[in-house]
């Protein structure tokens, strides 16, 4: 009800100047700045809102002396700002739905890891191997607590110093950031004396390789572990598939993320517009007042 309130008065506010604008005392900018907020408010019924948004901006970088006229583009540029937040908000909640049936379709595929000596506990695939990377040269993707993707790179019985990972198939290659030795993300131990390396490569880091094996998941992939020396591997069907699944589990519930947390952002950029259409609807009466 309110909101049908001051879109009346912006109307009639509107349309009241343009009627004034035939008087002979006004200037020419007067009525050049008239026309193009009545050209808004008429984008604004057609619900043009962008548009709209485009005139009430132009007119205000430049006519910014016509206080009369910018006032009321003001108060029509938080209805204007209104609705498009309405319709952005009614479009994430879509969003919102699609994304809770993937992310749901998807986390039964997973188990949580997580033993008493561990500080944090991770997501991976059920079909992964419990020695994936145990005694052997292969790469493992998880997902972290807070919902992102890493790596996992195991070098065994070769000493190559590795810090990066380099795939490669016939449709081009992908790498991994740098990892430096640290004997934390990036260490080397002995295995009975057979040497061990072992790297983990953050989301940031990782996420361009992995998303390259998602999309070749079907190609055959060399690997190579690369630091002072080069190994090569040919990554394995299952290792492929595993990475592949993962990876989109883990863009799906940060587009999940992503759209719960527009979510707020709408609501209170919404509680925001309507206390500034109030402000400017109060400062068209002349009363300078405000609630904000």
């Amino acid at each position: 009800m309110y909101n049908v309130t001051v879109k009346s008065l912006a109307t009639a506010l509107c349309i009241s100047l343009l009627a004034g604008s035939c008087n002979s005392g006004k200037s020419e900018e007067q009525i050049q700045a008239e026309k193009i907020l009545s050209d808004a408010q008429s984008l604004y019924d057609a619900e043009k809102y962008d548009e709209s948004i485009h005139y009430i901006d132009s007119l205000t970088r430049n006519f910014p002396g016509i206080i009369d006229v910018q006032r009321n583009a003001m108060h029509l540029k938080t209805l204007v700002t209104e609705k498009i937040t309405i319709l952005d908000s009614i479009n994430n909640d879509l969003e919102i739905e699609k994304n809770i049936g993937l992310v749901d379709s998807l986390q039964s595929s997973f188990k949580f890891v997580k033993t008493k000596d561990m500080v944090e506990g991770y997501y991976v695939h059920k079909k992964t191997p419990a020695n994936n990377i145990i005694k052997q040269s292969n790469i493992e993707a998880r997902i972290d607590e807070f919902g992102k993707i890493y790596l996992i790179s195991n070098l065994y019985g070769k000493s190559c110093k590795h810090t990066h990972l380099v795939a490669k198939s016939k449709n081009g290659l992908a790498e991994t950031g740098v990892v430096a030795y640290d004997n934390a993300l990036n260490y080397r131990f002995k295995d009975d004396g057979t040497p061990v390396e072992m790297v983990t490569f953050n989301e940031e880091k990782c996420d361009t390789l992995c998303n390259f094996i998602s999309e070749n998941r079907n190609e055959n992939i060399k690997l190579q572990f690369k630091g002072s020396r080069t190994h090569e591997i040919t990554l394995g069907k299952q290792t492929k598939k595993l990475i592949d699944k993962t990876y989109r589990f883990a863009k799906q519930k940060a587009a999940l993320k992503k759209a719960q947390d527009l979510k707020m952002f709408y609501t209170r950029k919404l509680q925001i517009t309507r206390k500034q259409q109030r402000q400017t609807a109060t400062n068209l009466t002349g009363d300078n007042k405000t609630d904000l």
